[in-house]
């Protein structure tokens, strides 16, 4: 009966927020892993918590499968839980795989694969993580670099926080005082690097070469103090994209931001980081008595960054073709 009651309950909060859905599109996984505002979040905690599950219950053999095995993801959801209501901790072996046979279905229902194409992940705007923890666990375990997300009306994410029982906004501050053993704590932050390690976190971006040299290293100093500048090369642009500026010399380069904080805006991403920068580069521009614009375009997400390379990539390679 209760089963019955908490399908039916989770379902029509599905169906309610689903009414607040305001866009549905393909985002980089990088682009939902990266700290928001320089913090990692409780819930990207969460997903690697998740992956820790899933590669130990995939390297069990069957008969092992729920047996004495640690289960990440309950456990810091019930001490996240614990922490903003101020209840007393549980005892912790109620979470075991061998007693919750829905978390271990869910994993078993992996090993004979995953469409990628079925389901998703829901976000608020700004773009921050709220449900899809386990697919984006997957996703980031077999390698798959994109996600079909949803993202919901506007909620204004920094309140949120602030609420107690919201473990999901929850940023790393609150996350480092639940009741974790510090070798605990250090699993998953090592977990977490390591995730990040094979994941792209630079940005595409692209100016025009100034004759006036000095603008062009005002510019440049001006990008590292916003991240970090990690590649750079020389290219003649001939393209007639809306962003790119025909006949000119470009810079091309990648760019590693410090602090990433996305927000979903026209149909598009948007960061407030990246803008603020191009309103700095505008006006560097106005002091050396340029026009401010037509300097070129810093992308504001992986997202974004990966269909711009592959933008530029084809249309390098036609315009050889054709010439």
């Amino acid at each position: 009966m209760m089963g019955k009651l908490h399908s039916f309950i989770y379902r029509l909060k599905e169906i309610v927020a689903n009414k607040l859905v305001r866009e549905e599109f393909l985002v980089a996984i990088a682009d939902l892993m990266m700290p928001y505002n320089g913090e990692i979040s409780a819930i990207q905690y969460l997903i690697v918590s998740r992956i820790m599950d899933l590669e130990q219950f995939l390297n069990k053999s069957d008969d092992q499968r729920g047996i004495n095995t640690d289960c990440w993801a309950l456990k810091i959801t019930k001490l996240l839980e614990d922490y903003n209501t101020g209840s007393t901790l549980i005892d912790m072996n109620q979470y075991s795989f061998e007693e919750n046979n829905h978390w271990r279905n869910l994993l078993a229902s992996y090993i004979d694969g995953y469409d990628c194409k079925k389901g998703g992940a829901a976000c608020l705007n700004p773009l921050y993580l709220i449900d899809g923890t386990h697919r984006m666990a997957i996703h980031l375990l077999y390698g798959i670099d994109d996600i079909q997300v949803k993202v919901r009306k506007f909620i204004n994410v920094e309140k949120k926080r602030k609420k107690k029982n919201s473990i999901l906004y929850a940023n790393g501050d609150v996350f480092e005082k639940i009741d974790l053993l510090q070798t605990e704590r250090e699993q998953l932050y090592r977990k977490y690097n390591q995730i990040m390690d094979t994941t792209r976190q630079t940005l595409t971006g692209y100016i025009k070469v100034f004759e006036n040299t000095q603008i062009n290293d005002q510019i440049f100093l001006l990008l590292n103090s916003y991240g970090e500048v990690t590649d750079i090369k020389q290219i003649r642009n001939c393209l007639t994209n809306n962003y790119l500026i025909p006949g000119n010399l470009l810079y091309v380069f990648q760019f590693k931001p410090e602090k990433q904080r996305l927000l979903y805006k026209n149909k598009q991403l948007k960061s407030v980081y990246i803008e603020k920068l191009e309103e700095e580069i505008q006006v560097i521009l106005i002091q050396n008595q340029e026009p401010p614009y037509g300097w070129g375009y810093i992308a504001h997400s992986i997202t974004e960054s990966k269909a711009l390379d592959k933008f530029m990539e084809v249309t390098r390679k036609d315009k050889n073709e054709s010439s």
